[in-house]
């Protein structure tokens, strides 16, 4: 049986220190794809960055924990806090989110993914390790 070892390296938007760490790892072959954030403040540098490169190993850092939705505000009032900012990480160990909500940033974080990379991801994962699927099983069915 072939096994094949997968390296991801996430956050890749967050900064401009990350997204440049990154693509040094994938010009040298030492990670096997990466993880795009769609609400980070350097999003559309590490996009174009992925284009120029032609990453094509790229997926989606589902992030609910960090910085602003990529939804109106007004549709999902049960994920942010008074500033409009997602609630802290410790905050979804503790309580539980309109899960329209969840699936609706979800669906849109994709889709802003799709439209500005012009591609699907290849993958999903979540910033903050978060386990939707322990608090939200049956949106997994």
């Amino acid at each position: 049986m072939f096994k094949r070892l997968i390296i991801n390296a996430d956050d890749f938007g967050l900064t401009s220190g990350i997204n440049y760490g990154i693509l040094h790892a994938f010009l040298n072959q030492s990670i096997s794809s990466t993880s795009l954030m769609m609400n980070a403040s350097q999003t559309l540098e590490a996009i174009e960055i992925m284009k120029r490169y032609q990453m094509k190993c790229v997926g989606i850092h589902i992030n609910i924990t960090l910085g602003k939705p990529v939804s109106h505000p007004c549709d999902v009032p049960s994920l942010i806090d008074e500033t409009g900012c997602f609630h802290k990480a410790d905050w979804w160990f503790h309580n539980q989110a309109n899960e329209d909500e969840l699936i609706l940033e979800f669906d849109n974080q994709i889709a802003l993914f799709e439209k500005l990379t012009g591609q699907k991801p290849s993958h999903i994962n979540y910033h903050h390790r978060y386990d939707f699927y322990q608090y939200y099983p049956h949106l997994f069915q």
